[in-house]
């Protein structure tokens, strides 16, 4: 228990939280936001009711009682969850969520009507009430399209996925797009769309199950990793370092983890930083040909071409040596030695490139 005390005291710290502010209002909310997101609607509606119903703070909290409301629904308490939304005193600065905590309930029950009179904008150039709010573009959206005003409802859930590219809601957006484009006969606008939104789902399902493994197994690194991973294969390169953050502070000798922070602070312009993990991870595992390889590459942006072709040749006579993702390599060393007046050598490499099925001249 005192290890996983420390685990926690210092992953707060790292995303600059201190022990006093560990449940702070904004870290309530983005845990029971979790929960929500993590099925444990239950446990929520629990702790809720055991210490929170009753104070004047939570009953004044938008945020709070919208969170609540979505957790009662789910659990079985959904005439509980409308009366606490109607009965609501919000704060003006919380209104709004529970404006679409509503919303979200008349939607689920096909009240289509009343979602539309909730939320829908004075005139075309303002559609959308509450429009800072990424949830009032898609339930809007999806109470249009449900109604049949399928012109009406395209251009929101298009500015919805446009704008929050990776909001849970944004699969199941680009499915009614790609199946509105079908019957408008624009099949590659449908490909794309379906495409979208499969690679979203897949990405969400992912990231939900690294969430849980992180709940489950706070101290194991490699569902940090993986999650890392994954903020990377969107770009989103902030989040991504935090958790690789997260992974190294559990297992300081994780070789991959290393690697992957390398290519996350080139990324992002840290180029100091990236070459200093590469060199860790090639320390810890020689074996790494990508992270060598960018670190060559980097070597090379920097005007260090010893270090550059050390790597280099290194890879090109690796046992990987023939695979395509490392064709450019064999490029790059043939070019530099070139540069570097062995126009001989330069040849052969550059020979060896153009059999693996390469086609750039030296």
């Amino acid at each position: 228990m005192t290890r996983l005390l420390s685990i926690f005291l210092c992953l707060s710290l790292l995303a600059g939280a201190t022990p006093a502010q560990a449940e702070s209002r904004s870290d309530r909310l983005a845990r029971w936001s979790e929960a929500l997101e993590l099925d444990l609607h239950a446990d929520l509606v629990q702790e809720i009711q055991a210490g929170l119903l009753g104070e004047e703070s939570f009953l004044a909290d938008g945020d709070s009682l919208a969170l609540y409301a979505r957790a009662l629904s789910t659990t079985g308490g959904r005439g509980e969850a409308y009366r606490v939304l109607q009965e609501a005193t919000p704060t003006r600065e919380t209104a709004a969520k529970v404006e679409l905590a509503l919303a979200r309930l008349e939607l689920e029950d096909d009240l289509l009507d009343s979602v539309i009179r909730r939320l829908a904008g004075p005139d075309a150039s303002t559609p959308v009430r509450l429009a800072e709010e990424r949830d009032a573009w898609v339930l809007l959206g999806k109470a249009r399209h449900r109604k049949g005003e399928v012109e009406r409802a395209l251009p929101l859930l298009r500015h919805f996925v446009d704008t929050w590219r990776l909001h849970p809601e944004a699969p199941g957006a680009w499915h009614v797009l790609a199946r509105e484009a079908l019957v408008a006969r624009d099949l590659q606008t449908a490909a794309r769309c379906r495409d979208r939104g499969q690679s979203l789902a897949t990405w969400h399902a992912f990231y939900k199950t690294r969430r849980i493994q992180i709940r489950e197994r706070p101290e194991d690194p490699l569902p940090r990793f993986g999650l890392a991973q994954l903020w990377a294969s969107v770009e989103e390169l902030e989040q991504a370092s935090e958790a690789i953050k997260g992974a190294l502070l559990l297992d300081t000798e994780f070789a991959r983890a290393w690697a992957l922070s390398g290519e996350i602070e080139r990324k992002l312009g840290n180029d100091g930083a990236a070459v200093r993990a590469y060199d860790r991870a090639l320390q810890l595992d020689a074996t790494l040909s990508d992270a060598r390889f960018n670190r060559a590459l980097m070597a090379l942006a920097r005007g260090d071409d010893a270090s550059a072709r050390a790597d280099l040749e290194v890879i090109v006579d690796s046992p990987e040596a023939s695979s395509e993702r490392y064709l450019g390599a064999h490029l790059a060393l043939a070019r530099l030695l070139k540069r570097q007046g062995e126009a001989e050598l330069a040849e052969k490499r550059h020979e060896r490139y153009k059999a693996l099925g390469g086609n750039e001249s030296l």
